[in-house]
């Protein structure tokens, strides 16, 4: 093959940092064309050189030298180039430009794949002991996720709690949210062995400032005997938390059967600024998209303008931010670190539907340092250690080993 007919094929690599997403750009280098393949009145070339010209953008995109720094927003300069180029290239004279938009941006989310996440093999083992006692707390329709402390005292988040009283006062079906159900063995289709709470009356709960509630369970049956078989995972828990890295969720996420999320820690010095930028950018896309954009539709599901003000001026003392797809039924969700600790609760997030599709834009779990504190300030020490069998040092934001 001579040179001026050769192509070649050069793929473009970017990690783009937001959401963990990777991009893929592969383009062809224009090849020589012949001086035959150009029409008599000259169009071929004319054309040829107006698409050429937007993609070549691409490339002017790049880094000049690999040593230089890929910044967030070259990235999205190199993204909207390659938009615009697939635009100029794909649409036909009639075709509604928006509509073409739409489904080249679905393409790139289709492709665009999760960077991999791992754990060290050494935690699977513990992990697999640990799951067994993360279970399921439901009244009615109302649910999310606990797990167990001491052979007869379990932890989930205090709105979790709050929402079945609530529902329970609201709801004119008594018999539906007479009880409050825990099952640690819906790993499917069964609920497994059902416990009940002791007594709802002595509920352990945070001053309103920390999310968590702690309270005694029972067989709900005749027999009245607390979970065997399952770990304590009180000695699980540990105060020290990452700065960045990985922590792995266990939860009921949708009130489904349980599953487990390894999820990407926020790191802690600029998590504010990222919660902003992605709200912004968020909002942005339903201004330039008001199809998707459920506020401007008039539809029930909740969009990212619910949150932006909130996003703006929220503060997370005592919490761990990261990226998860734990929403609605994973409250009070034991968060892992890589050792296998319990360094967290999964408590909240800002959750909504960007089209059709549940999103958010960042995750939160409420400290155990914070927990084990307010237990020891509120209550007695001698209660700290008895849940968590050897006492929490509150060092916020201090590297795990």
């Amino acid at each position: 093959m001579q040179d001026d007919e050769r192509q070649s094929d050069v793929p473009l690599h970017y990690k783009v940092s937001d959401h963990s997403r990777e991009v893929f750009i592969m383009k062809k280098k224009p090849s020589k064309r012949k001086a035959t393949d150009i029409s008599a009145d000259g169009e071929g070339c004319s054309a040829s050189k107006s698409k050429n010209s937007r993609s070549d953008s691409v490339y002017s995109a790049m880094p000049t030298s690999v040593k230089e720094k890929l910044t967030d927003e070259l990235c999205k300069t190199m993204i909207e180039d390659a938009r615009a180029s697939a635009l100029e290239t794909l649409v036909k004279p009639g075709t509604e430009k928006s509509q073409l938009d739409s489904q080249i941006r679905n393409v790139a989310q289709k492709f665009g794949r999760p960077a991999s996440f791992a754990v060290p093999a050494r935690v699977m083992p513990k992990l697999s002991k640990a799951t067994k006692s993360v279970g399921l707390i439901k009244c009615g329709d109302c649910t999310g996720t606990c797990f167990l402390l001491r052979k007869d005292v379990i932890i989930t988040c205090q709105h979790v709690i709050n929402d079945m009283y609530t529902k329970r006062s609201q709801s004119t079906d008594k018999k539906m949210y007479k009880t409050i159900s825990v099952y640690f063995n819906f790993i499917r289709s069964n609920f497994g062995t059902c416990y009940g709470l002791v007594d709802e009356k002595e509920i352990y709960a945070g001053d309103g400032k920390l999310d968590y509630a702690i309270c005694c369970i029972k067989r709900d049956d005749s027999d009245r005997s607390t979970p065997r078989n399952l770990t304590e995972l009180g000695s699980f828990v540990r105060s020290p938390l990452p700065r960045d890295g990985l922590v792995i969720l266990v939860g009921h996420p949708e009130s489904d059967y349980k599953r487990v999320e390894i999820c990407r820690i926020l790191s802690s010095y600029n998590w504010h600024s990222t919660l902003c930028k992605r709200a912004s950018d968020a909002e942005q896309c339903c201004q330039q998209h008001p199809e998707e954009c459920k506020v401007f539709n008039n539809r029930s599901e909740s969009c990212v303008h619910i949150w932006k003000a909130r996003a703006l001026q929220g503060d997370h003392p005592d919490q761990l931010p990261y990226d998860t797809s734990f929403f609605h039924g994973s409250s009070g969700s034991p968060v892992f670190n890589c050792d296998g600790h319990i360094i967290a609760m999964h408590t909240q997030g800002y959750p909504f539907y960007q089209g059709s599709k549940k999103v958010s834009l960042m995750e939160f779990g409420v400290t155990f340092g914070a927990i084990c504190r307010d237990v020891k300030q509120r209550f007695v020490q001698e209660t700290v250690k008895y849940l968590f069998l050897e006492e929490c040092k509150d060092s916020s934001h201090e590297q795990a080993t």
